[in-house]
C-alpha cells in the first residue's frame, strides 16, 4: 500500500490485531435454550434485588460489626484516596456497601438489556458471520489508511475463477486471507459474498 513508515506501523498493528482475532472456523458460543437463559437472568435479577433490600435495611448491630471489621481491613491509603471521591465521610465498610448499592442497579439494568437484546433469532444464523465481521474491520482499516471507499471501482470478472472479484480492496482481502497461496480459505466466492 506504499504507506510512510509511521503510518505503516499503525497499519501493521491494526492488521495484526484483526488477524489475531480472525477465527474462520469460529461457530460462536452456542446460545442456551430460551427457558434456561431466562431462568438464569431471572435468578440474577432476584438475587440483586434481594441483596439491595438487605443492604438498605441492615440492623444497627450488623452495621457496627461491619464498621469494626472495616477499620481493621482498611487499605493503607484509604483516607487519602477517598478524598474528593464522594466517600470521604464514610468508613471503609460503609464505602464498600455504598459502592455495591450504587453498582448493583447498573448491573440489573444490563441484565434486562441483555435479556431483551440477545433474544435468540428465529431466522437461520448467518453462515459467515465471523468472516463478515473480519471483512468489516478490514474495510475500516482500508478506508482509514487509503482514504478510499472499499467498494470503489470493484467489478466481477467471471473469466477469472481464482479471483473473480476485482478491486484494490479485494486484492487487499486476498492478501490478508490467503497468506499461503496453496491454502485459499475462505474461497474467493465466500469473500465476495460476505463483502
Amino acid at each position: 500500500m506504499q504507506l510512510p513508515l509511521p503510518i505503516a506501523e499503525g497499519f501493521v498493528a491494526d492488521i495484526g490485531w484483526i488477524a489475531q482475532h480472525n477465527h474462520p472456523k469460529d461457530q460462536r458460543i452456542t446460545p442456551l435454550p430460551a427457558k434456561e437463559r431466562k431462568a438464569i437472568y431471572s435468578k440474577l435479577d432476584k438475587t440483586i434485588s434481594s441483596l439491595l433490600e438487605q443492604l438498605s435495611s441492615l440492623p444497627p448491630s450488623i452495621q457496627w460489626e461491619f464498621d469494626e471489621v472495616g477499620m481493621g481491613n482498611e487499605p493503607e491509603n484509604y483516607f487519602e484516596d477517598s478524598l474528593d471521591s464522594g466517600h470521604e465521610c464514610l468508613g471503609y465498610s460503609e464505602h464498600l456497601v455504598d459502592a455495591v448499592q450504587e453498582k448493583l442497579p447498573k448491573i440489573q439494568f444490563l441484565i434486562g438489556e441483555a435479556l431483551e437484546q440477545h433474544k435468540r433469532p428465529r431466522a437461520r444464523p448467518k453462515q459467515n458471520e465471523n468472516l463478515e465481521e473480519t471483512i468489516q474491520r478490514l474495510a475500516q482499516v482500508f478506508q482509514h489508511y487509503t482514504g478510499r471507499d472499499q467498494m470503489e471501482k470493484h467489478r466481477y470478472d467471471e473469466t477469472d475463477a481464482d479471483q473473480p472479484y476485482k478491486s484494490d480492496f479485494f486484492s487487499f482481502l486476498y492478501a490478508f486471507f490467503w497468506v499461503d497461496p496453496n491454502h485459499r480459505f475462505p474461497t474467493s466466492q465466500a469473500i465476495g459474498n460476505a463483502t
